[in-house]
C-alpha cells in the first residue's frame, strides 16, 4: 500500500500502527519503512504511531497526532494497520471538516465488507483469508501427526491492493 501510495506522489505518509507486540502491527510498520527507503523518502519517527487494531483506538491516535502537531502541515496519505483503524480516521478527519481524498488519502487494511460502505470507499489491502485460515488447519494436524518435531517454516500469502476512492494523488500533484 505504502509502495502505491509513494508512486501516486505522497511523501509524508502518517502509519497508525497496531500494538507494537503485533506480529502483523511489526510487519506492517517494517513494510512502511521498506516502501519509503525505496521512494527515497527519510523516515521520521512523527510519521509512525502505535495505535491498536479498533475504530476507537484510530480515532483516539488520529486525535492525538493531529492536536500535538496543530498548525504543522497535514501527511500526505495515512495508513493504518487495520480497517476499523482507518474507519475511525475516517470519521476525525470528517468531524474537522478535513476531506478524503481531496485533503488526505486514507487506506486500510483487510478488506472487511464495511471498507466497502465508508464513504469514500476504502481503499485496503485483500489478504487471502480463508486460504490462510485453511492452511493454519493443515499445519495444525501436520504439527498433531508429528508432535516433538521441528516447526514448519514461516509461511507467506500474497496480498492484494483494493483500490477505492479514498486514496488518490495528492493536491500537490494533482
Amino acid at each position: 500500500m505504502v509502495r502505491h501510495m509513494t508512486a501516486l506522489g505522497h511523501r509524508r505518509i502518517l502509519h497508525l500502527s497496531g500494538n507494537k507486540t503485533f506480529t502483523g502491527s511489526i510487519r506492517r510498520a517494517r513494510g512502511y519503512r521498506r516502501a519509503l527507503e525505496e521512494a527515497g523518502i527519510v523516515f521520521d519517527p512523527q510519521l509512525l504511531v502505535e495505535s491498536g487494531s479498533t475504530n476507537e483506538a484510530g480515532r483516539s491516535a488520529l486525535r492525538r497526532w493531529l492536536r500535538d502537531h496543530q498548525g504543522q502541515p497535514l501527511p500526505d496519505a495515512i495508513f493504518c494497520y487495520n480497517d476499523g483503524v482507518a474507519f475511525g480516521c475516517l470519521e476525525v478527519l470528517a468531524e474537522d471538516g478535513i476531506k478524503v481524498p481531496e485533503d488526505v488519502s486514507v487506506a486500510g487494511f483487510d478488506d472487511t465488507l464495511a471498507a466497502r460502505t465508508t464513504v469514500p470507499q476504502l481503499t485496503t489491502v485483500r489478504q487471502p483469508l480463508r486460504k490462510m485460515g485453511q492452511r493454519a488447519v493443515e499445519v495444525l494436524l501436520e504439527r498433531i501427526a508429528h508432535a516433538g518435531e521441528e516447526s514448519p517454516p514461516p509461511i507467506v500469502f500474497p496480498t492484494e491492493l483494493v483500490l477505492r476512492a479514498s486514496v488518490r494523488e495528492p493536491r500537490a500533484v494533482l
